[in-house]
């Protein structure tokens, strides 16, 4: 029978020890330093689906490994002990989508439209292009780095996330069913600008569905 390399990472590392190495690689993969963890190559394909490629220290052996999270989150050997080819995810396409809370406050208030309209307003802006390929920079040169964390926290403050082209479709089918819209893409509509140097949603949300004020851009 041909072993997994589940199977040899259970061969190798003692039970009891299972627990914390899949911690210290979890840690690794959500950007937490670990001088047992090396990552040679890592690769997002959104906040949830991981896969990184290193060697592990532990109790004075070596081991090189390619891991992956499943949907769940739980982290999966894709190879153990091998010089299996690490295999990146195809670079995904970013853009903004309302958080599912908005989505669901927006039904619930008969605001589907206005949503839809702001949305799609959203993703005219040129702020928003320069913010989302500042945002595709990053995933690619630092996965795990903190400046991924500052671009959401500015789209964060008018109830948006940067999602992938994917996920933004399947929220956007979320409101369909309860109006007749017109068909909008979500994806960012403008190129990215040269030398920009306009600040990005500057301003604190103080409410969702009810003002414009707090989307603009001073």
């Amino acid at each position: 029978m041909v072993q997994t390399a589940q199977d040899m990472f259970f061969n190798d590392v003692p039970e009891l020890e299972r627990d914390n190495v899949l911690r210290a690689l979890q840690g690794c993969l959500n950007g937490v330093e670990d001088p047992r963890v090396v990552l040679r190559n890592i690769s997002l394909y959104d906040q949830n689906l991981r896969r990184a490629q290193g060697l592990l220290r532990w109790e004075g052996r070596e081991h090189v490994f390619c891991v992956e999270t499943d949907p769940s989150g739980k982290l999966v050997f894709t190879s153990w002990n091998n010089d299996t080819a690490f295999a990146a995810y195809p670079a995904p396409d970013w853009t903004l989508a309302p958080y599912e809370m908005l989505i669901q406050e927006a039904i619930n208030k008969s605001r589907q439209a206005f949503l839809l309209e702001k949305w799609g307003k959203l993703l005219e802006r040129d702020d928003v292009a320069r913010l989302l390929a500042r945002f595709t920079f990053d995933a690619h040169k630092d996965p795990v780095g903190p400046r991924q964390r500052l671009w959401r926290e500015k789209v964060d403050r008018i109830g948006f996330d940067i999602v992938t082209a994917a996920e933004s479709e399947r929220l956007r089918i979320l409101l369909s069913p309860y109006m007749n819209a017109p068909e909008i893409s979500f994806r960012s509509q403008r190129s990215p600008a040269a030398g920009a140097g306009a600040e990005m949603f500057k301003s604190r949300r103080t409410s969702t569905l009810h003002s414009n004020k707090s989307d603009r851009v001073s």
